[in-house]
């Protein structure tokens, strides 16, 4: 089984649905690894056109690419008054 270092830049996300009351979002992003550890970005407040310029890097192990299940990006707008954030989006990336 082969070991590959793999670096996410998360640069931007544009045109993001309103979450807020003013018509905006208070957003960050999740990434979902094959290491299970949890990676996301800081949270860009009140556009819906975020700009982040973050990078993550994490280890998988894969018999080759084709097999390699994909990279999830979790976009959510952070609720600090609620018990939960709302889920605005998801981005997948396919190692193929």
């Amino acid at each position: 089984m082969n070991v590959t270092n793999i670096r996410i830049f998360v640069f931007q996300a544009r045109d993001l649905p309103a979450a807020d009351d003013n018509g905006l979002t208070d957003c960050y992003i999740k990434v979902w690894n094959f290491e299970g550890k949890p990676l996301q970005t800081e949270v860009v407040n009140e556009t819906l056109n975020p700009i982040f310029y973050q990078a993550f890097d994490f280890a998988h192990q894969y018999q080759t690419f084709d097999e390699a299940p994909p990279i999830i990006l979790n976009v959510w707008d952070k609720k600090p008054a609620l018990e939960y954030d709302k889920f605005l989006g998801r981005c997948l990336i396919y190692l193929d």
